[in-house]
């Protein structure tokens, strides 16, 4: 039987952007009956000690700064609320600290079913200096990045998978089945496949017909773009809004000499990318 996701995380924050994401991922945990941890960093006070306030002026600052922590978190959970009552879906916030670099919300991150994010390389609601990759690999949870162009406002009608039968798609294709199961439509992607394979991804397509997923499968030849502008291309003309890939199928060595599908789609995405490592 197939498992639906439980747990979602979103990171967010009271700007516009911030509020999109969350948006979409209140509908999405609607969807799959999940309950939603909204994640925000916390808004630390200033090192008063260091500064120009001395004795009671360093009171008055802490004072200041606890009274803006405090307005912060209660539009975050206005904002929360306002978006998941109607929805009738079950939620929480949670603020990590923007001191530990990361590791809070790693570690809140391991006890989720999937993390989405808006944004990339700067992501609205997460710590200074957090790269989501750098946790999709220190944990395992997949990830789901919204581009801040995409104008939709919910995901997973119309995938396009890339397959290169690596053991990275591999994992993202099983991370994903809760998503592939409630498509409208599911494009099982293959750029260049070597011609000695007689029917490339019929294999994958009956393994997730078994699954109760319907797929149709498009095996095509990289434009001079390369393999990432063609999958993009795809996407687009698929009018995809998600788009499901196992990130860094390559060493990492030829990945940093040669640059990687990966790299190039992180910085020109035109649908909400979910990738599993």
């Amino acid at each position: 039987m197939l498992h639906p996701l439980r747990d979602i995380a979103v990171l967010f924050d009271a700007s516009d952007t911030g509020d999109r994401v969350l948006n979409i991922a209140a509908h999405l945990a609607q969807a799959q009956q999940a309950h939603l941890v909204a994640v925000s960093t916390a808004q630390h006070p200033t090192d008063i000690a260091n500064g120009f306030a001395r004795g009671a002026g360093i009171a008055a600052a802490l004072d200041h700064e606890a009274r803006a922590d405090a307005a912060c978190t209660a539009q975050l959970m206005q904002n929360l609320r306002a978006v998941s009552e109607p929805l009738q879906i079950s939620t929480e916030l949670r603020i990590v600290s923007d001191y530990l670099g990361g590791a809070d919300l790693a570690l809140q991150s391991l006890y989720c079913d999937l993390i989405i994010i808006a944004g990339y390389p700067r992501t609205p609601g997460a710590p200074s200096g957090w790269h989501p990759l750098g946790t999709l690999r220190q944990t395992g949870v997949p990830m789901l990045l919204v581009p801040p162009h995409w104008q939709g406002d919910q995901v997973g009608h119309r995938i396009v998978v890339a397959w290169n039968a690596s053991k990275q798609a591999r994992r993202a294709v099983a991370d994903a089945l809760p998503l592939l199961a409630r498509a409208k439509a599911v494009h099982l992607l293959m750029v260049d496949t070597p011609k000695a394979e007689a029917a490339p991804g019929a294999e994958m397509a009956q393994h997730l017909a078994r699954h109760g997923v319907e797929v149709e499968i498009q095996a095509i030849s990289s434009s001079q773009g390369g393999v990432a502008a063609t999958i993009r291309q795809h996407v687009l003309d698929a009018d995809a809004d998600l788009l499901v890939l196992g990130p860094y199928s390559r060493s990492r060595v030829v990945e940093r000499v040669l640059g990687g599908v990966t790299e190039d789609l992180l910085a020109e995405v035109p649908a909400p990318l979910f990738v599993s490592h």
